[in-house]
């Protein structure tokens, strides 16, 4: 049996797996009480969750639901994984091309890649790449050059795109 949304659409069971767990803003405040359950040991790296931020608590749907946690190396660079899954209301899904500028990020390079997943079975999981930069200001104002790569994919009923639908 499939559930529909308001515009009549079946939404699919999502492709991530979901847990009881409290997630907060920037301000400490709780604001979900489930995520998306992520991996707290991940290589060699430290880890800790991350909050969602008051603007896309503003920005997204009520029924989103999140999953944040920031993977730490010892060489002091870091992954933040970010985890967005949409509820009942589509509009929650939106490329990373919207928001990153909004954020003051230029997109430098859009690619798709490949990446080799070994389990549970072995399969290349196609996904879009975004190479980005902006600068920044310490507090002593001096310029500081920043640089991210975002990889982001859809999944929904055990299909995979790197653009959404």
């Amino acid at each position: 049996m499939s559930r529909l949304n308001s515009a009549g659409q079946a939404l699919g069971q999502p492709g991530l797996h979901l847990t009881a767990m409290e997630l907060f803003n920037e301000n400490g405040k709780v604001v979900r009480t489930n995520a998306v359950a992520l991996p707290v040991q991940v290589f060699d790296c430290t880890s800790k969750p991350t909050p969602v931020t008051q603007l896309e608590l503003d920005w997204l749907p009520p029924d989103t639901t999140y999953g944040r946690r920031r993977y730490s190396f010892r060489d002091k660079t870091w992954i933040e994984n970010s985890v967005v899954l949409m509820g009942q209301d589509r509009t929650s899904i939106h490329k990373p091309e919207y928001c990153l500028p909004g954020q003051g990020f230029k997109i430098d390079l859009r690619e798709v890649v490949t990446i080799p997943i070994q389990q549970p079975h072995s399969y290349d999981l196609p996904v879009m790449k975004l190479t980005t930069s902006k600068t920044v200001h310490d507090r002593n104002r001096r310029e500081i050059p920043l640089r991210g790569v975002y990889i982001y994919w859809f999944v929904a009923d055990g299909k995979l795109a790197t653009h959404h639908l």
